[in-house]
C-alpha cells in the first residue's frame, strides 16, 4: 500500500471517490482517522468509530518488471486507477546551494540516478500493455538549464507518442524561452504544469528561496504561452494552501483561471525530510472555504 520511494500517499476508494492521501509521514501520527484491516477487508475509522469500508488500490504486477537495470515501480507508479506518474529525475539545482523550496522533500533523492529517457518510455509502454487507459504524469526537480528538463521530458514523450496516443503531462518550471514550451508541444506533450506555489511574492522568497528567482511575471508569461500552445484548461498550476492567506489563494487562481489555466489547490503538509517537517498541518476547513470558491470562479467560465 505504500512503498519506499517518492510516492507520500495512498490511494484507496471510499465510495465511488478516490482518496489519496499521506499515511506514513510523522504528522499523520496525531490524525483523528485509521484505516484498519480485518477479515480480509479495509475500514476507515475516525476515533475509534467506524466510518465506512474503503478499498485499497494494489501496486500492479507491472511495477515488478525489472527493464534496463530498474524496477518499473520506481520509474513510474499508478496514481490513481487510470494515472501513472514518475519523478524519473528528482535532481533540483536549489538543494545544491541550499536554496530548495522549504516544504520540499525531494533532498534525500538528490544522489539518485536519472533514467534514461527510452526507460522511462519502456515503463509507461509496458504499463499500458496492462491497462490501456492510462495517461503519464512526468515531473521532476528543477534544473538550472534554460530548458528546465523540457528536452528530457520531450525525448520521453517521442519515445512514447511514436508506439501510442497516451495522453502526457508534464511538471516543469517555466523554462527560459518559450520555444522549449513549443517543443514539449511537438513531442506529444498534451498538457503542462508550471506551479506557482506562492502567490504572494514576499511569500514566494520566504518558502522558494531558490525558486522564486523565476519571477511571477515569468511564470504568468509562460502560462499564457502554454495556454495557447496546449489550449485552454491543459495548464495548470499549483497554489499551496496553509502558507498563505485564503484571500491571497483565491487571487491567485482567479488570476490563474482568468488565463485559461487550472489552479490547483493543495494544503501544505509538513513531509518529513523537509525543512518544514515540523510545522503545523493545514486548517482543514480553510482548504474547504478555498476551494468553494476556486469551483465558483471556474464555474463562471
Amino acid at each position: 500500500m505504500h512503498e519506499a520511494g517518492f510516492v507520500h500517499a495512498a490511494q484507496f476508494v471510499l465510495g465511488t471517490h478516490l482518496v489519496n492521501t499521506c499515511v506514513a509521514e510523522a504528522f499523520c501520527e496525531a490524525s483523528p482517522f485509521l484505516l484498519k484491516r480485518g477479515s480480509g477487508k479495509h475500514e476507515l475509522t475516525r476515533n475509534g468509530a467506524l466510518l465506512a469500508p474503503c478499498e485499497v488500490l494494489a501496486t500492479p504486477e507491472w511495477c515488478s518488471k525489472v527493464v534496463g537495470g530498474f524496477r518499473l515501480g520506481d520509474i513510474l507508479r499508478p496514481h490513481s486507477r487510470d494515472v501513472i506518474a514518475g519523478m524519473p529525475n528528482p535532481v533540483c539545482c536549489y538543494f545544491r546551494d541550499n536554496e530548495e523550496c522549504t516544504f520540499c522533500s525531494l533532498g534525500p533523492y538528490q544522489e539518485r540516478a536519472i533514467v534514461p529517457p527510452e526507460l522511462v518510455a519502456r515503463a509507461a509502454l509496458v504499463a499500458q500493455e496492462h491497462n490501456p487507459h492510462y495517461e503519464l504524469a512526468l515531473s521532476g526537480g528543477t534544473s538550472d538549464t534554460p530548458d528546465r528538463s523540457a528536452m528530457y521530458f520531450a525525448k520521453i514523450a517521442q519515445e512514447v507518442t511514436s508506439r501510442t496516443s497516451m495522453p502526457i503531462s508534464v511538471e516543469l518550471a517555466p523554462p527560459q524561452d518559450n520555444s522549449f514550451l513549443e517543443l514539449l508541444r511537438e513531442a506529444g506533450v498534451t498538457a503542462v504544469i508550471m506551479n506557482m506555489e506562492m502567490w504572494d511574492p514576499d511569500l514566494r522568497a520566504i518558502y522558494c528561496p531558490g525558486k522564486s528567482k523565476i519571477t511571477v511575471e515569468r511564470y504568468l508569461e509562460a502560462i499564457d504561452h502554454a495556454v495557447k500552445l496546449f489550449g485552454r484548461g491543459r495548464v495548470s498550476s499549483v497554489l499551496i494552501a496553509g502558507l498563505q492567506s485564503p484571500a491571497t489563494v483565491v487571487e491567485g487562481a482567479g488570476a490563474l483561471i482568468a488565463r485559461g489555466a487550472i489552479p490547483t489547490i493543495i494544503p501544505f503538509k509538513p513531509f518529513d525530510g523537509s525543512k518544514m517537517a515540523r510545522a503545523p498541518v493545514t486548517n482543514p476547513a480553510d482548504v474547504t472555504a478555498i476551494h468553494a470558491e476556486v469551483s465558483s470562479l471556474l464555474a463562471c467560465r
